[in-house]
């Protein structure tokens, strides 16, 4: 074996070969090509390869470099059909090892399956012909899919989600910001914190629950079969809250438990200023069938009942309204009824109309109506169906002082008749019925006490007195005794003791002795004080005597 050594630079213009290694201390340079058939071995290679052709091997490793360099891949061949990266898209393809990022400015088409072990940054658009799976996916841009995109984790977007497709999912799909879908098939649950808009119609073989507040009229809802209540269907745990009406189509009731404090309430605030019509609370109920049965029909029916109390004070009110209108400035008008009441029937067949009927019974006090209004006003009144202004009204004010008026507003026809099947009994406590104007009576007319009559007494028929017979010693009183009385005591001489003048002052009494009467009749009065003419007692001393005493106060005096 022959060995060469040229010691110091060699400088050699022509063509040097071998089938041996050459070693070179220093630097190696040259003008034209370096043709190795073998191996090259360099713990450095500089340079930036450009012009390196037909490389055979498993591949260049330039991840140890420490430099901050883009190290370019050239390709020179078509893309392979086996899956492995082609080199023939003529595009620029860049390493950095500093930064370990493969970089190009062209599309990479991946025809068969890829696994990235770490993430996958595009900052362009991303295009899966075929099915891809990833784990981890942070995509600034758009995606884009002509089949299925299947996410198996959480997918969090944070921008517009827009699917021209549908949407299937198996679990939980969360949008925090908007989204918008075409077609959505799932068969997990739908949740967001924000609100949901449906373009189109939702149906669901499950429940639709909705912990916040569901906004619509709900016109459009049919075929909501059983109860409306929480074991049957659950729209919302804060309530049902419409912007328009609830609209209920068939029998519906609204079954529960109202837990102590708690109540159903219907709450409408009214802000407009402008003139309009505001109800809170309307049951428009049309029967609209040509029955030939019987009918019973409530527009509105309460039944409270509580049985269970067994002490403390307890109220029950079956309909309680407080209607309040007032204006914030000294101007305008106010009108306020606390109950309107329209009955209105017809004439076929055989009507009943009743505007109100009131029961009440089975307490220890029992009050049809109670009336309590401001003093001054009008407790009661009953107007004419032909003219509001011809009524009869009853006013009480302080100390129970109560008038009764009738008004013609025509003229002075506003009688007031009494039709009584019995008798009127009036008994004030007083003492004094005043009565302004004349009274007539058709009838009798019988004043069981004193009367006092200011004017003329004229009488256009007789005059009928009640007489009493006395056959046993008497004591005359104002509320038992009439004004005219016949002692008939035979022969039993009798005594009759007169009210005490005082008190009995305006009274009178007529006394005869019986003509048939042999004993003595003896007037006195009710106490030592009490004379008959300046005399303590008189006596009737002949059959068919008598005589009239009216008390002046003071003493009975002889008419």
């Amino acid at each position: 074996m022959a060995y060469k050594v040229q010691l110091g630079a060699a400088h050699l213009e022509g063509l040097i070969s071998g089938s041996s290694t050459v070693s070179t201390v220093g630097s190696l340079s040259s003008s034209g090509d370096i043709a190795v058939t073998g191996a090259v071995h360099a713990t450095t290679l500089f340079g930036d390869g450009a012009g390196l052709t037909n490389i055979s091997a498993d591949g260049i490793d330039v991840t140890s470099s420490t430099g901050d360099l883009a190290y370019s891949l050239v390709f020179t061949e078509g893309f392979q059909t086996d899956g492995t990266l082609g080199l023939g898209g003529n595009a620029d393809l860049n390493y950095n090892a500093d930064s370990a990022i493969l970089s190009g400015n062209a599309g990479l088409q991946m025809v068969e399956g890829s696994i990235f072990g770490g993430a996958l940054n595009v900052s362009g658009a991303v295009t899966f012909a075929n099915t891809a799976s990833l784990s981890n996916v942070d995509i600034t841009g758009a995606v884009s899919a002509s089949s299925t995109l299947q996410i198996v984790g959480a997918a969090l977007l944070g921008g517009t989600l827009g699917v021209s497709g549908a949407v299937s999912a198996e679990s939980t799909v969360t949008i925090e910001g908007t989204g918008s879908f075409s077609s959505v098939d799932m068969t997990g649950s739908l949740s967001g914190s924000n609100t949901a808009v449906f373009g189109s119609s939702i149906s669901s073989s499950g429940d639709i629950a909705i912990s916040g507040a569901y906004h619509g009229d709900g016109s459009n809802l049919t075929g909501i079969a059983g109860n409306v209540s929480g074991s049957a269907r659950h729209y919302s745990s804060t309530g049902l809250e419409t912007s328009g009406y609830l609209k209920v189509s068939g029998s519906t009731t609204l079954a529960g438990t109202v837990a102590a404090g708690d109540t159903v309430t219907v709450d409408k605030d009214h802000s407009a200023t402008v003139a309009t019509t505001v109800t809170g609370l309307e049951i428009d109920f049309d029967k609209t069938g040509a029955s030939t049965s019987n009918n019973t029909m409530y527009g509105l029916k309460v039944d409270m009942d509580n049985t269970t109390a067994t002490n403390g004070a307890n109220s029950m009110y079956g309909l309680h309204v407080t209607p309040t209108l007032t204006h914030a400035a000294d101007a305008g008008n106010t009108l306020v009824y606390g109950a309107l009441i329209n009955a209105q029937g017809g004439t076929n067949g055989t009507s009943f109309v009743q505007g109100a009927r009131i029961e009440a019974g089975g307490g220890d006090i029992n009050y049809g109506i109670q009336l309590d209004v401001e003093d001054g006003g009008v407790d009661l009144r009953i107007e004419s169906s032909a003219d509001s202004g011809d009524y009869f009204q009853i006013q009480t004010t302080t100390h129970g002082a109560t008038t009764i008026t009738t008004v013609d507003d025509d003229a002075s026809a506003a009688d007031l008749t009494f039709n009584v099947d019995g008798d009127i009994t009036l008994d004030p406590v007083g003492g004094n019925v005043t009565v302004d104007a004349a009274i007539s009576s058709s009838g009798g007319a019988q004043v069981v006490g004193n009367t006092l009559l200011g004017g003329q007494l004229g009488i256009s028929g007789g005059v009928q007195f009640h007489v009493t017979t006395v056959i046993t010693d008497t004591h005359l009183t104002a509320s038992t005794a009439t004004t005219y009385q016949v002692v008939s005591g035979g022969t039993t001489a009798l005594t009759v003791m007169l009210p005490s003048a005082s008190t009995g002052e305006n009274y009178q009494y007529a006394v005869k002795r019986h003509a048939l009467m042999s004993g003595n009749v003896t007037i006195t009065g009710s106490d030592i004080a009490d004379v008959i003419d300046g005399n303590a007692k008189l006596t009737l001393e002949t059959a068919g005597a008598s005589v009239f005493l009216i008390s002046d106060g003071t003493q009975w005096n002889i008419f």
